[in-house]
Order: C-alpha cells, then sequence, then structure tokens
C-alpha cells in the first residue's frame, strides 16, 4: 500500500462586499446554487463574508487585470465589490496633432459579477474607453 501525499488547501475566506468565482468542470443535477456554464465548465459566485474549500475537481477563477497603462498586469482571486478608485493619466491627441495629458480618478464599483465576468480586463476597457472618447 502506497501513502500519497495530498497537496494542502487552506480554506480561502471571504469579507463582506468580497466575492469567490469557484469553477468545475463536472456536471451535476442536484446543484441547486446558481451557476453559469462556459463550456464544460461551470462557475458560481460565492459572496462573503464565508469561507469556501474547494473540494476535488474544483479550483477558483484567478483574475488578471491590468493596473498601468503599461500593461502591468495584478493577479487575485477575491473581487471586491466596494467603491474602488482607479488613477488614470490619459494622453489624448489634440485636432492640432499635439498631445495633453490629464490626471482622472476614476470611482466604480462592481454591482454584478457575472457582468465583470464578461469582459477579461475591464480596467483596459475603461481605459480604453477614455482614450477613445
Amino acid at each position: 500500500m502506497y501513502k500519497e501525499e495530498l497537496p494542502h488547501r487552506a480554506a480561502m475566506p471571504t469579507a463582506e462586499k468580497q466575492s469567490l468565482m469557484r469553477q468545475d468542470s463536472s456536471i451535476s443535477l442536484d446543484d441547486v446554487a446558481p451557476t453559469a456554464t462556459a463550456g464544460n465548465v461551470r462557475r458560481r459566485i460565492i459572496k462573503g463574508p464565508s469561507r469556501y474549500m474547494p473540494a476535488v475537481g474544483e479550483w477558483v477563477h484567478e483574475f488578471a487585470w491590468s493596473i498601468t497603462e503599461q500593461g502591468k498586469t495584478t493577479e487575485f482571486t477575491t473581487l471586491s465589490t466596494n467603491k474602488q478608485q482607479w488613477e488614470i493619466a490619459p494622453v489624448f491627441r489634440m485636432g492640432d496633432n499635439s498631445q495633453a495629458s490629464i490626471s482622472l480618478t476614476v470611482e466604480y464599483q462592481v454591482a454584478d459579477v457575472d457582468s465583470v465576468l464578461l469582459v477579461a480586463d475591464p480596467l483596459a476597457s475603461m481605459r480604453s474607453a477614455l482614450q477613445g472618447a
């Protein structure tokens, strides 16, 4: 008999106004929690405050959002739904082909986690929208 070492998995805490996205590749008809299906992968939003322990075959989605104009990304697994501030200094091209920069502080709040998941990098999308205006 062989003794296999199983990887240690710690429970993941979420505070109030935080969410995790649990994913798995198994299909179960007795899952009564709200889920969304993408291909053969199911996802479920786990809202805090709670403590979540991934089961066998489950994993937690890892977000990777750009935080600077140079494309530096930050990775995280817990999505905050509190109001947050994001500072950006977009460069605009003027009518005479000169450039101007303005420093903006954008306050945003995630109201619907499912909608955020439709966009790979919401901060890059907001930056693009601001620079295209």
